[in-house]
């Protein structure tokens, strides 16, 4: 079970993922997630030495382009909605060739926001009506995922994270895939083409902001769940905390086995690896005291 337990690099900043993944691996033995960090030139040499030691995946907006900008599969910009394809293409392609079974990425805004906007209230404005983006949404993802099968690499979209800030500056729901029922929604408009990534902190902050029940939400979204981000937060934010085997949920994922990646953003290597060990120890022996 704990090969199916990855750790991210999400917490990389100016450094690079590869060299805070290098790093990674000289604390602990699970396999790497490579997402965030810093451009590189060489990210082609750098997934190859990393895949020597250990499996990877890559995430998202990975491998970062040198002209920064805020990936967005619903954009209503013809230019950041090639940028973004072209990225998950090129992101597809390099998981094939270092052997990673799956890719995912982000849903997408109804805006394009400011790269120095993220995590913070969402600077940009609302560009078209909602189903235009959902429409954008599904199509792209729809031939990305084409892309991903003849590569054979399974595709992943992401619920997104709806902080209440981001609700009150917009008056409404700015980001896709946020809520259950839109959830359900795009991963049926897309037919079994591409599968859902279900980040739990993301579904928790979601809850609180949008009002639904986090248990019930988590029990319904299970049956198309393929992958899962796994970090805790205290509802308000998506912080990317560590955890412990009394996670909330935790007693959801026993049984799968699907790949569960530590999605922890902390400076201390430490907070990750415990983090790792608290899920691969929960999955195979169940609660300490049960």
């Amino acid at each position: 079970m704990g090969s199916h337990i990855y750790v991210s690099t999400g917490a990389a900043r100016e450094a690079t993922a590869a060299s805070w993944g290098q790093a990674l691996l000289g604390v602990s033995n699970f396999p790497l997630e490579l997402s965030g960090g810093a451009y590189s030139p060489r990210v082609r040499d750098e997934l190859r030495e990393l895949s020597a030691h250990t499996p990877i995946m890559l995430h998202n907006y990975f491998p970062p382009p040198e002209d920064p900008f805020v990936l967005n599969l619903a954009s209503a910009d013809p230019h950041i909605a090639k940028r973004s394809c072209d990225l998950v293409t090129l992101a597809l392609d390099l998981s094939a060739e270092f052997g990673a079974s799956h890719y995912a990425v982000h849903s997408g805004y109804c805006l394009d926001p400011a790269v120095s906007s993220l995590g913070r209230p969402l600077q940009g404005t609302v560009s078209g009506s909602r189903q235009r983006a959902v429409d954008a949404l599904v199509a792209n993802l729809g031939s990305l995922g084409e892309h991903a099968r003849e590569a054979g690499v399974r595709l992943l979209v992401e619920n997104h994270v709806l902080a209440a800030f981001n609700l009150e500056r917009f008056d409404e729901n700015p980001l896709l895939m946020a809520d259950p029922d839109e959830i359900e929604l795009v991963i049926a408009e897309l037919g079994g083409n591409v599968g859902l990534l279900m980040d739990v902190g993301h579904l928790k902050v979601s809850s609180h902001t949008l009002g639904f029940d986090l248990p019930e939400a988590m029990a319904r979204l299970l049956p198309l769940a393929e992958g899962f981000h796994l970090s805790e937060n205290g509802g308000m934010a998506d912080d990317h905390l560590s955890f412990g085997d009394d996670a909330w949920f935790l007693p959801h994922l026993v049984g799968r086995q699907d790949f569960m990646t530590i999605e922890v953003h902390s400076t201390r290597f430490e907070d990750s690896v415990s983090a790792a060990i608290a899920t691969r120890d929960f999955l195979q022996n169940g609660a300490p005291d049960a």
